[in-house]
């Protein structure tokens, strides 16, 4: 079960790059041993390599090839590593190309079977679906206090759409009338990816990230969906666990500037 759970969320990571970078003018380069795709972004986060299952004697060649492609775009890129890659050397390598470590991220996994054990929904938030370029415009103003990579993503957002078909749907929580919170859910199959959790600066501390998150996971559940996903923050991390989420394996990210 372990391992299911792992690949579930390498998958997700991956669909969730590709959906946004293939929406964008982009490069992708997707062999048998090692895809990664390049859209352009001001955010190093998206120009990635998203599965590594090289062999030793290939590494360098592929490392310095990913970074030609970078400094022809003129871009920074990242390089992820999850519990399937390979070869098991490739941090060290990945540094002598001067890479550098950026954090390693918990990935969780929720079961929505355990929905009803849920704490009980705020009162006082009141959770919308962006179904309009005038709420995605609210969406994009909250999340630009908490990701650089706002404007970008926004952008993105508004060529994907907000049809019922769209891979992306996007909620914003309002506390008295006022937009404060954000969150967003990724179609990948049985799962659902949770992203973009965000509340904005002045409303911090008071609950409301873990309560847009209780929202999103029951709409998940009325949905269809069996399982969420989540990146997991450190300071998020302990309250993830005590909604619920179990702790599947740790993402490793590493980034090229020049």
């Amino acid at each position: 079960m372990a391992l299911n759970m792992t690949q579930i969320a390498e998958k997700n990571l991956r669909h969730f790059l590709l959906c946004i970078g293939r929406y964008m003018e982009h490069e992708e380069y997707d062999r048998e041993r090692i895809h990664w795709i390049v859209p352009r972004s001001p955010v190093s986060y998206y120009n990635a390599v998203l599965q590594t299952q090289l062999q030793s004697h290939e590494v360098s060649s592929e490392i310095e090839k990913f970074i030609e492609r970078l400094q022809y775009w003129k871009v920074f890129g990242h390089w992820f590593i999850t519990p399937s890659t390979q070869p098991s050397g490739l941090d060290a390598l990945l540094v002598q190309h001067e890479f550098t470590f950026i954090e390693e991220e918990p990935q969780l996994f929720y079961d929505l079977n355990q929905t009803d054990s849920l704490p009980p929904q705020r009162a006082d938030l009141e959770v919308q679906l962006v179904r309009n370029q005038a709420s995605l415009d609210v969406y994009a103003g909250i999340l630009a206090h908490g990701f650089e990579d706002s404007a970008w993503v926004s952008e993105v957002f508004q060529r994907l759409g907000l049809s019922d078909q769209a891979p992306f749907q996007h909620y914003v929580g309002y506390f008295e009338g006022s937009p404060i919170a954000t969150a967003s859910l990724l179609n990948c199959g049985d799962t659902a990816g949770v992203y973009f959790v965000c509340v904005h600066p002045n409303y911090r501390r008071r609950g409301f990230g873990i309560a847009i998150l209780i929202d999103v996971l029951r709409k998940a559940w009325q949905q269809g969906y069996k399982h969420v996903t989540l990146g997991a923050t450190t300071e998020g991390y302990d309250l993830y666990l005590k909604l619920g989420f179990q702790k599947v394996c740790d993402f490793r990210f590493y980034e090229f500037k020049y």
